[in-house]
């Protein structure tokens, strides 16, 4: 499709729109690639190269194929019943998995509303958000927590107001989804074993397969 549609002239403002987004990727990687919505800027100029490829190729295609309205019809039904299924998957995935919500009424559950949090398993805003709460992230990936063994850094945490550290695993649903699609979902973890080092010994305020929450002594 790529190919054929920069072959096509008209196409020129749809290519500067795919640079536009090249650049603003390249520019703020980190943000752009750990928030995969980030890259609906590349959807406009995709779509609008594939509608200048089926402007240039549709009517050809007709006239050789010479089928009536009916048999062109369900050949548009057949091509859009290919892309059903993963659409359905998408639509259950953004509407139906409720794991952000639950972990987020988890965490609201059993800390209180002037408590301040270092997240791990969840990247930027989804739990502060979900649970009403402030605090920051440590990372998206629970193993990735060295820079917190400092009790240096722990008392600059418990002097901004910060008292607890959540570690959380991934939504069973998406774990599923990813592995079934080849992609890079991190699998569940020991949540004890991926504590801070520095952590091991604090008292645990609540634990279950899906989430840690640790009390800062």
């Amino acid at each position: 499709m790529f190919i054929v549609a920069a072959l096509i002239r008209r196409s020129l403002d749809a290519w500067v729109w795919v640079l536009a987004a090249l650049i603003t990727t390249m520019v703020f990687p980190v943000l752009i690639i750990q928030h995969h919505h980030y890259l609906f800027i590349y959807a406009p100029a995709v779509a609008w190269l594939c509608a200048q490829v089926a402007v240039e190729l549709e009517p050809g295609i007709w006239n050789v194929l010479k089928a009536a309205t009916a048999t062109r019809c369900l050949i548009l039904l057949a091509t859009f019943s290919i892309f059903l299924p993963g659409l359905l998957m998408f639509i259950r995935t953004s509407l139906l998995d409720t794991y952000d919500q639950d972990i987020g009424e988890v965490i609201e559950q059993h800390t209180s509303p002037d408590e301040k949090l270092v997240v791990w398993g969840q990247s930027w805003g989804s739990p502060f958000l979900r649970a009403h709460r402030q605090g920051l992230s440590g990372g998206f990936n629970l193993s990735d927590n060295a820079s917190f063994n400092d009790p240096a850094k722990i008392q600059h945490l418990k002097q901004l107001g910060f008292t607890k550290i959540v570690l959380i695993n991934p939504s069973p649903f998406m774990v599923a989804v990813s592995t079934a699609q080849g992609g890079e979902v991190d699998n569940p973890k020991d949540l004890r074993q991926v504590l801070p080092a520095i952590a091991k010994d604090w008292p645990v305020t609540f634990e279950t397969p899906q989430i840690l929450i640790v009390q800062i002594p």
